[in-house]
């Protein structure tokens, strides 16, 4: 069985997902509908064109008005460093490094950022094309 350092999947939602810790990076994206994330913060919630960026090991739960479409992406957190340690390979001196730099740059477990639905519309046939190329099948 091969193994991806990036696997992707879109799935409509219609139930809510308990929070939950990973140990890999995931990436959320919002595609239609909204969400209400359950993070130990208050309930707070983000509408499609929203992008989640959840830290290995944090948790995160989610409730949603309605059906919602995500593409979620899970990243191994080695290959993240690695490729942050070769593209500035004048700069950080070693893989250690590379992951301090990382945990200064994204310090908040769970990042929202707001791309909009019009972004997220014109990066629709990107993510359409990723769970296909990123799976074991």
């Amino acid at each position: 069985m091969r193994h991806f350092a990036v696997s992707a999947t879109t799935r409509t939602l219609r139930r809510r997902n308990e929070s939950v810790a990973l140990d890999c990076v995931k990436v959320l994206v919002v595609r239609e509908g909204s969400l209400i994330l359950d993070d130990q913060r208050p309930p707070r919630p983000v509408a499609s064109g929203t992008v989640l960026l959840i830290a290995p090991h944090a948790t995160l739960g989610f409730d949603h008005e309605g059906s919602v479409s995500v593409t979620a992406l899970s990243i191994d957190t080695d290959y993240l460093i690695e490729h942050l340690f070769w593209q500035h390979l004048d700069v950080i001196p070693d893989r250690d490094a590379a992951r301090d730099l990382a945990a200064r740059l994204y310090p908040d477990p769970l990042q929202v950022l707001r791309f909009g639905e019009q972004r997220t519309e014109q990066l629709g046939p990107i993510l359409d094309e990723l769970p296909p190329r990123t799976t074991n099948s």
